[in-house]
């Protein structure tokens, strides 16, 4: 009789679909081929019937098997000896939170693909990818995004992960990156609104410079302003990796007749607020995926980039040149 050693705090009914899945994953039941009944199993390992069953009931749920009335349970004909069917996310030293609906598609559009999406990320946890990837030895590929540079990517590379960089960084061309046209997306939306409204003074808070996708957006943001005919001397432009309180109170020196945010430094103009109440605000223009969070009494317009309903179609690309990757 086999045991299963299992984590105190994992399900034996989770460890023992762990088991099998290794073994599908393996090759030692091929795909198609029929799986000992529940009772054998539970016999060979030591452990309840009920205790298979529910490993079945897990396994089925991913994709790994199917069972016919009265025949058994068989191994999906379909799966790919060598491949665990399991995809990682990591999320950088970034809140997860931020990434939510991203998560949601990518989760979804994984399963579509027959894999199961695992997040991961060590916002305030004092570990890396490294030591992420070395726990979670049954991912076949890693999407990574949050905060990255080639140090990151070391392990990975090194070690023959399949993965995939999600977003706009100053990486090396080696590692295989789905981007975003960031600067067009500014461009396009700026340039409409500042020939709409006509603004002549003007105040833009972006993100970091250190960040490519951040330096991409105000380059696009200046050149529309410059196109739509406003004179740039009379605007402001500063970057803040904090919440731009600083930045905030920098710009309104100058007056603005417009104040633009690219992210979420609004929240230095709310603060801003708190502490001069009485101070007569400029026009203010938020990113729309910044909306739910801004109350509504801080802005006046909500600009809408492509990125925002474009996304979907990035993330897509990244699971799809992962997966296909895999099965080469």
């Amino acid at each position: 009789m086999k045991t299963v050693a299992r984590k105190p705090y994992e399900p034996q009914s989770q460890e023992m679909a762990r088991v099998l899945i290794r073994k599908i994953r393996n090759g030692e039941y091929a795909p198609g081929e029929r799986l000992e009944s529940i009772r054998t199993l539970a016999e060979r390992y030591g452990v309840g019937r009920q205790v298979i069953s529910s490993a079945f009931s897990l396994m089925a749920k991913q994709n790994y098997i199917y069972t016919v009335h009265g025949s058994g349970t068989y191994v999906n004909a379909k799966l790919k000896v060598g491949l665990y069917y399991r995809l990682g996310w990591f999320i950088n030293q970034l809140n997860p939170g931020s990434s939510g609906t991203t998560l949601r598609e990518a989760f979804m559009y994984a399963v579509r693909r027959h894999f199961t999406l695992i997040p991961g990320n060590n916002y305030e946890e004092n570990f890396t990818l490294a030591d992420w990837l070395m726990r979670k030895n049954d991912l076949d590929g890693v999407i990574v995004s949050g905060i990255v540079d080639d140090e990151l990517l070391k392990y990975p590379k090194r070690h023959k992960i399949p993965y995939m960089v999600l977003g706009n960084y100053d990486i090396s061309s080696d590692h295989p990156q789905a981007t975003y046209d960031v600067y067009s997306d500014y461009y396009e939306t700026m340039l409409a609104l500042f020939r709409e409204h006509r603004w002549q003074s003007f105040g833009v808070i972006g993100g970091s410079p250190d960040m490519r996708a951040d330096r991409e957006a105000m380059a696009g943001i200046r050149d529309a302003i410059r196109d739509a005919g406003t004179d740039l001397s009379r605007g402001c432009f500063e970057t803040s990796w904090d919440d731009g309180f600083k930045e905030v109170t920098a710009v309104l020196r100058n007056n603005p007749e417009v104040l633009i945010f690219c992210g979420s430094h609004w929240l230095g103009l709310l603060k801003y607020c708190e502490r001069y109440p009485d101070f007569r605000r400029p026009t203010v223009v938020i990113n729309n995926s910044q909306n739910p969070e801004v109350p509504e009494q801080l802005y006046d317009y909500v600009f809408k980039l492509k990125i925002n309903s474009g996304e979907r179609k990035i993330v897509h690309q990244a699971i799809d040149n992962l997966i296909d990757s895999l099965k080469q």
